[in-house]
């Protein structure tokens, strides 16, 4: 896969294809599934032909489906920055410290 991921980066292996991976990663833990399958594959990568629709996906934030998006763009230069997504809405709100949370801790 990283090949073709290469190739469709222009040749260079770069940060856009490290972010592609933080996607596929994202997508099988938030829905338990592989984003990419069947012997189409590399086509599937290429149109970035995948769903963030059925019941899987029927408790996941819109936020977090954008952010999906973004890391999964078939267009490298097009995806989103390891700075962009940690200054994404869904991710910033996910690390913002909670009220529960944000309490001084004693030993």
């Amino acid at each position: 896969m990283r090949r073709r991921m290469t190739i469709a980066g222009n040749g260079r292996y770069g940060q856009e294809a490290d972010m592609w991976s933080i996607g596929v990663i994202m997508y099988i833990l938030l829905s338990g599934r592989q984003p990419f399958q069947d012997a189409t594959l590399f086509d599937q990568i290429e149109a970035a032909a995948y769903r963030l629709d059925g019941p899987a996906w029927d408790g996941i934030s819109a936020g977090a489906k954008d952010l999906l998006r973004r890391l999964l763009h078939a267009n490298p230069a097009k995806r989103i920055s390891a700075d962009g997504a940690l200054k994404h809405h869904w991710f910033r709100a996910l690390c913002s410290p909670s009220p529960r949370r944000s309490g001084a801790v004693t030993p």
